[in-house]
């Protein structure tokens, strides 16, 4: 299968894990859990959550090193976890994930 993205993704150990919320509407978020992220590309990055999430849903990600929003672009499931490939994307007001 061919790899169609515009730049490539790299393993990403030791990151840690990230805080995952929906971005509702009106911008108020709800917390889905914490992920592990698994790659990660200038474009956007793969996590894995303990729940699915459906294709366009905007989502704030953010840990000690990483703050920043993404769109859900599929979600696999994996036989208990779900693995969601994200494309970042940008907010005219980001909402405050607490941090």
């Amino acid at each position: 299968m061919a790899d169609h993205r515009a730049s490539p993704r790299k393993r990403a150990p030791n990151v840690g894990l990230l805080d995952v919320w929906a971005v509702l509407e009106g911008g108020s978020k709800k917390y889905l859990g914490s992920s592990l992220l698994i790659d990660v590309s200038r474009g956007g990055i793969a996590i894995q959550l303990d729940k699915a999430v459906q294709a366009n849903t905007k989502l704030w990600i953010h840990n000690k090193l990483f703050s920043q929003c993404a769109t859900v672009r599929h979600c696999k499931n994996l036989g208990g976890t779900f693995r969601l490939g994200l494309q970042f994307c940008t907010f005219h007001n980001a909402p405050n994930a607490g941090h």
